[in-house]
């Protein structure tokens, strides 16, 4: 139970990472086994390629020589993936887009592999995509193709090296592997750091199962673009190291693969990992060092908790109907979800809560704010997991060891200014997600709108049950981004009005908006009045009237907008029909005089 309160804590280094990894080895080897076993009744699945018998009989020899090396490739990421997905095809809960023998045939390609790193000799067939073949572990074969699936020849022997054959042309395999050469692209590694604090990691921009759904093409970056993530990745790992050398020292043990994403619309880091690929995330070009170190840190937040997940039961696997509000996405989550969202904005927030310290200026004001976000939005999800009936008993062991943690993060002291940002950009969110995926029971609204209209005192807003309906849909949340440049560059905040202007509408923020960040409260709360009057459905005025009226001494508006905020609008929209020119704020403080609240998902 140790290493369990461990890592529940956000700790736990190399040695908790090798108990996972003995317990991924474990889950590999019985996927390996279903996948053979469920073969059997697909005898001829592999289509043109050899039964799966040979593969499995070239595993068997090559691990009687080297089992090190043939765990090493079967523990890879990519090919956890592809195992868990071949499961999903067989069982009919996956579709794929190609010939089911192309995906399938892969496991030649794994056979092939630790053939190659074990020097075992070995002949054989191997499924191409439009004449690219990856062997796991070591690279790509680039064969001029005329189909959009073949086979490929491949083979290996001490005489003649590792080669594949596709009619006429054939590829050498390097004997450095990971180096280029002709119809070769070699899988490229990042080796970082040093002695316990040392990262080495395959840079993936090749294997067709990096990817967390279906297969996806290889995307050779240019070796100027190699460098360049090369150098990120280095100057990330020294923060990491410098601010959590525990997390730094089990990351080096349990982290494998970057699989590199494109560059998106947006300015912010993009991530993801899954726990089918232990080891691997998938991180798009970061702005900065720093942004590449809160990515690595959120992604391993997340391998690991999906390692312990692999191991033991932290929620009852019949119950996972249960959404929830998860203050980091726009959608309603379901309760496994909630789970490594919290775990994982957890550990953002230690991470900035450590790195704060020794800076000044605007890094250390940027580093304040986003400790006090980060552990605000973790505090939020933390509340929903407490509520939840999901949880086994390890469950529950595990959520109050990370409460008694997140219970500390609050009791450290922030800046007055990061505290109140923190609380407007985390309020903002919660109110638009409400606002957004609630349905008040129109019974009640037009009941309660009909009191508010006489003049009565409220009665009965507990009765009136909200329903989660969730809603399909991004949403720009321009707010946060205001706050975000205001901290980095707040020559921007201070500028005149045509600068200030610009700024505020490269991210489709409203001239209120502008007005809330810039600090001109009640400028704001009149711009947001005035866009609700003009289109009663215009979620981001309601909450940003929310948020400025949190900030206006004196107001108690904020209290219903916050808690109830589809309720509040509900009514407003009741009453306005009626009598046209009704207040938002007055609905809101009405309603508030009898507080309730009674949501129901």
């Amino acid at each position: 139970m140790r290493r369990f309160r461990e890592l529940a804590r956000g700790k736990g280094g190399a040695e908790a990472i090798k108990v996972m990894l003995a317990g991924e080895r474990s889950r590999r080897l019985l996927m390996v086994w279903l996948l053979l076993d469920q073969l059997k009744s697909h005898p001829d699945a592999l289509g043109p390629l050899p039964h799966y018998d040979r593969a499995w009989a070239a595993l068997v020899k090559a691990n009687e020589q080297d089992s090190a090396t043939v765990e090493k490739v079967l523990l890879s990421p990519q090919v956890g993936i592809w195992l868990s997905r071949m499961l999903r095809l067989l069982r009919g809960r996956a579709v794929s887009a190609g010939p089911l023998w192309v995906e399938l045939g892969h496991l030649h390609a794994i056979a092939f592999a630790v053939a190659v790193r074990t020097k075992t000799a070995l002949e054989t067939s191997i499924p191409a995509r439009a004449g690219h073949v990856m062997i796991p572990t070591l690279g790509m074969a680039c064969l001029p193709a005329t189909e959009a699936w073949s086979v490929v020849e491949a083979g290996y022997s001490e005489l003649t090296g590792a080669w594949l054959r596709l009619g006429e042309p054939e590829v050498v395999i390097p004997a450095a592997t990971e180096e280029d050469g002709n119809g070769w692209w070699g899988l490229r590694e990042v080796v970082v750091g040093h002695d316990a604090a040392r990262l080495d990691i395959w840079l993936d921009d090749l294997d067709p199962y990096r990817d967390l759904a279906d297969p996806v093409p290889a995307v050779r970056l240019s070796d100027s673009d190699f460098q360049r993530w090369r150098r990120q990745i280095g100057d990330a790992w020294q923060i990491v190291s410098r601010v959590f050398p525990e997390t730094a020292e089990a990351m080096g043990a349990g982290m494998q693969s970057l699989a590199p994403l494109p560059e998106g619309d947006r300015a912010e880091t993009r991530s993801s990992s899954t726990g089918d690929g232990f080891g691997s995330a998938l991180i798009s070009p970061p702005a900065d060092p720093v942004a590449l170190a809160v990515a690595l840190i959120h992604e391993f937040q997340h391998i690991k908790l999906g390692g312990l997940l692999h191991m033991v039961s932290l929620l009852e696997p019949e119950m996972n109907s249960e959404l929830s509000y998860a203050p980091w996405r726009n959608d309603p989550r379901p309760i496994s979800g909630l789970l490594q969202g919290v775990f994982a904005f957890f550990g953002i927030a230690q991470f900035w809560q450590n790195y704060r310290h020794g800076l000044t200026g605007a890094d250390r004001a940027v580093a304040e704010f986003e400790f006090a976000y980060a552990r605000r939005q973790t505090r939020l999800g933390m509340n929903a997991l407490r509520r939840t009936s999901q949880l086994t008993d390890l469950g529950r062991s595990f959520v109050a060891e990370l409460s008694r943690e997140v219970r500390s993060q609050h009791a450290e002291p922030v800046t007055s200014a990061a505290a109140r940002t923190a609380w407007a950009a985390a309020t903002d969110h919660q109110v638009v997600w409400k606002l957004r995926h609630f349905r008040p029971d129109p019974d009640g609204v037009g009941r309660l709108a009909r009191m508010f209209l006489a003049g009565r005192p409220p009665r009965g807003t507990r009765q009136v049950e909200s329903i989660l309906t969730p809603q399909p849909g991004e949403w720009n949340f321009a707010r946060v981004a205001l706050h975000r440049d205001g901290l980095y560059r707040p020559e921007l905040v201070r500028g005149g009005p045509e600068e200030s202007s610009r700024w505020s509408a490269r991210h489709g923020a409203s001239q209120a908006d502008l007005a809330l960040v810039q600090g001109r409260i009640a400028r704001a709360a009149a711009g947001y009045r005035a866009m609700i009057a003009a289109d009663p459905d215009d979620i981001s005025a309601w909450s940003g009237l929310a948020v400025a009226n949190g900030a206006t001494a004196g107001s108690t508006a904020w209290k219903a907008l916050t808690r109830r905020p589809d309720l509040v609008r509900a009514v407003y929209v009741a009453a306005h029909a009626v009598r046209g020119s009704v207040s938002p704020l007055a609905v809101a403080v009405w309603l508030d005089a009898d507080r309730g609240r009674a949501h129901r998902s």
